[in-house]
């Protein structure tokens, strides 16, 4: 399935834009060429590209859903994230056609302070449990999921699917998902695991070697180690770049990053899996 919900995140200040597509590929194609060309119609999200460049924005997919669900996802999603970005918070899907700044700005005042009925946010939820996904790809969002305490990994509660907890919790449900399979730390301030899955030494195993959680070591030319990051966030805020451009240099895509040599503690490549 290609329609359903997106959102373009700024990975500096993890500011983001929520929008709705019939086709994924397409609305990004769209998006990022006239981000590129300083033709977008959204000036927050334009002004914000020009600042930080293209590096610094992602294109990500929160939800997989039939054309008919579009509308009411979208809110639920600009409500959940309330995305910096979007000029207009009331979801009016057109299926690609973009509204000039004119007009999202008279929906937005026209729908100031509007609230969603018990009826719509319930319609809401069924929508989100009833999405039509690919059965080899989706099939982990049905399965029981705990959320666990980061440190001890104590289990905290349990949920149905990784839906149920998206929805209860309001945390995107394909961060969850990574959780689950050891390519995240933590995900709305928790660590995760499927049930079936559950076993605290391989997780506390996928866990330190997360490419979020790994401690960063920084290198001059001749390579004599300068300091040691805790992880990647706090490599990006104190070199004052992008967390893309520090995963850039660990990873071997650009030689340096700010003159350094950055690299994963502990392992000489600078690569592991995630």
């Amino acid at each position: 399935m290609r329609s359903g919900i997106y959102r373009i995140r700024n990975i500096v200040n993890d500011k983001c834009y929520i929008g709705s597509a019939a086709y994924f590929a397409s609305r990004k194609g769209v998006h990022f060429h006239n981000l590129r060309h300083n033709k977008h119609c959204n000036n927050h999200l334009q002004r914000a590209f020009n600042k930080y460049g293209e590096d610094s924005f992602v294109f990500e997919i929160l939800c997989v859903c039939l054309p008919e669900d579009l509308i009411s996802l979208e809110q639920h999603y600009i409500d959940t994230y309330i995305p910096e970005y979007n000029i207009c918070r009331i979801a009016g899907n057109t299926l690609g056609v973009v509204c000039s700044e004119e007009t999202r700005k008279k929906i937005s005042i026209a729908h100031t302070g509007k609230k969603l009925s018990q009826e719509h946010k319930e319609k809401v939820v069924t929508a989100l449990r009833n999405i039509v996904r690919t059965k080899n790809h989706y099939k982990h969002a049905f399965k029981p999921i705990y959320k666990l305490c980061p440190e001890s990994l104590e289990i905290l509660e349990e949920f149905e699917s990784i839906m149920d907890a998206s929805v209860k919790l309001n945390v995107d449900h394909s961060s969850i998902a990574k959780a689950a399979k050891g390519k995240l730390y933590k995900v709305g301030g928790y660590a995760w695991s499927h049930k079936e899955n559950y076993d605290v030494q391989t997780i506390r195993f996928n866990i330190e070697n997360t490419f979020s959680y790994k401690p960063i070591e920084q290198y001059n030319k001749d390579m004599v180690l300068l300091k040691t990051y805790k992880n990647l966030t706090e490599a990006s805020q104190e070199l004052e770049v992008s967390i893309q451009a520090v995963h850039n240099c660990v990873y071997g895509k650009s030689k340096s990053c700010c003159g350094f040599i950055l690299k994963y503690k502990n392992n000489n490549n600078g690569h592991f899996k995630i």
